[in-house]
């Protein structure tokens, strides 16, 4: 025999328990952006590297926006000055909130951004580098087809269709990054689809050194791909600084079937060769 307890006409076999079915944190950024005690000196410096060639050049950059980010909370943390009384550098030192896994930001207009990771500890001095970044508009792109005929030869450049649509995509790696992790990429979109003034991206070029990137051009119709460009570019950035056009070619082949493309597709970067790097003018 057991006993059955009755709680409000209900059976119960069992104690009543009450669980929370969730958690409220009440701790706000501010609240722990208010708690800081611990004095790190932050500089920031333009830098122009490009491995590559070889070029470097590293200058102090003041009014630079920092921050950090821990776990779940983020403290503004001003910008830095020009300092001669420390020395050629732009800086501050401040008190920092207690961090072990902190992300410190620096951020200004005109620059690619940099972070690193940090523990915040008393007396740190830590140094960031913004590289410049040039804002191609993507207005001022084009971007024409060649026909790759039957006998080899190539057709004349004819630009897109009204249904079609063309992926600008660079990316530059440094030594050591990972394949999904390049240092630097950036995709602007070319349609008829769209009105012209609707498209307002960007081609986003690293500055005041020639640097070459992995190109990548993609035209689709309906989702099927048409034309396309692979390979390297290597940019004069004294010709891209005073740029009035790009012009990105691309080479297409009229196949019969699907299989026909996805082979024309898989040589794409050898195909590629066939047609003129992008032209600035």
């Amino acid at each position: 025999a057991f006993t059955v307890h009755v709680i409000k006409n209900t059976p119960n076999r069992g104690e009543v328990t009450s669980r929370p079915s969730y958690f409220i944190n009440t701790v706000t950024d501010e609240d722990y952006c208010r708690n800081m005690n611990i004095p790190m000196t932050v500089s920031t410096y333009e830098l122009v590297q490009n491995e590559q060639s070889g070029v470097y050049n590293r200058e102090p950059l003041d009014d630079v926006n920092t921050s950090i980010t821990c776990l779940r909370y983020k403290c503004e943390m001003g910008t830095t000055q020009y300092r001669a009384d420390l020395g050629d550098i732009a800086a501050y030192t401040k008190n920092f909130p207690y961090c072990v896994g902190g992300i410190l930001r620096a951020t200004k207009e005109g620059y690619k951004e940099d972070w690193e990771r940090v523990v915040t500890e008393a007396g740190k001095n830590v140094e960031l580098d913004l590289m410049p970044v040039f804002m191609f508009p993507a207005t001022k792109t084009k971007v024409v087809k060649h026909e790759l005929k039957n006998d080899g030869t190539l057709g004349i450049a004819e630009e897109l269709g009204k249904k079609e649509s063309a992926l600008i995509k660079i990316v530059l790696r440094k030594n050591g990054d990972l394949a999904d992790t390049p240092f630097h990429e950036s995709t602007i979109v070319r349609t008829k689809l769209v009105d012209e003034q609707a498209q307002e991206q960007d081609l986003e070029l690293l500055a005041k050194a020639d640097f070459s990137y992995e190109l990548q051009v993609t035209v689709l119709q309906d989702e099927k791909f048409i034309a396309g460009y692979e390979g390297n570019w290597t940019v004069p950035w004294s010709s891209a600084a005073n740029a009035n056009q790009i012009i990105f070619h691309t080479i297409s082949k009229d196949t019969s079937n699907e299989e026909d493309m996805f082979a024309f597709m898989l040589g794409i970067g050898e195909q590629s060769k066939l047609v003129p790097v992008p032209e600035i003018k």
